[in-house]
């Protein structure tokens, strides 16, 4: 029974909405026309919707298609090919990414930290952190400010038992994981390693860094 905040009554019925939703049954993709209720409180006029355990709040697919959305991502499709078999815009099927719940209770002690160039928020470069001797992704910060990197560490009670961190040769990010692990190991990971080599090897040569090698 739904209830009002403000009054212990049974809401009024005062309309019904008609929603186009998805739905899968047996693997096949069903366009369904739903009815759902909507009650008003007689004391204070607000409005409720009709709650439906298969249909979120604000969502035009049943369960059953994220759960089929979410298999599909475990599978590093891209968001245009799960939104293409799923019959919706490739945001929509983006946005399922931001439904699922990540919890990180403890860092790994190896762990990598490095930047990549996105969109995030109006940001050109995100923060990655990662496990690395797992081989798994941590979490992806949407910036690379160093006080949103410091919030997130900061909140696990395990830092001081870090033992190694790979990374690349940015001085502020160094800083930065001294203060917060103070116990860990720096170390430049191989790939930043040879690419500084490379740089430097043009630079002796004449060739500017964005140049590429020509090898006759």
């Amino acid at each position: 029974m739904l209830h009002c905040n403000c009054i212990e009554k049974l809401l009024q019925l005062k309309d019904v909405i008609v929603t186009n939703i998805e739905c899968i049954d047996n693997e096949m993709h069903i366009h369904l026309k739903m009815e759902q209720r909507l009650h008003r409180c007689p004391v204070c006029g607000k409005k409720f919707n009709e709650t439906i355990d298969f249909l979120p709040r604000y969502r035009r697919f049943t369960n059953r298609v994220f759960m089929q959305i979410f298999e599909q991502f475990k599978e590093c499709r891209s968001i245009k090919s799960i939104a293409e078999a799923n019959n919706m815009t490739p945001p929509t099927a983006g946005n399922v990414l931001n439904w699922i719940q990540h919890n990180v209770y403890r860092l790994p002690q190896v762990h990598s930290i490095d930047e990549s160039k996105g969109n995030a928020e109006g940001e050109k470069f995100q923060c990655i952190l990662a496990d690395s001797k797992n081989h798994n992704v941590i979490e992806i910060l949407q910036t690379r400010k160093h006080e949103d990197i410091w919030d997130y560490l900061g909140q696990f009670c395990n830092r001081k038992q870090i033992k190694v961190v790979f990374m690349d040769m940015t001085g502020g990010y160094r800083r930065l994981m001294k203060e917060l692990l103070p116990e860990a190991k720096l170390v430049v990971d191989k790939y930043h390693y040879v690419r500084q080599i490379g740089f430097n090897w043009k630079t002796c040569l004449g060739y500017p860094r964005s140049s590429k090698w020509h090898i006759t």
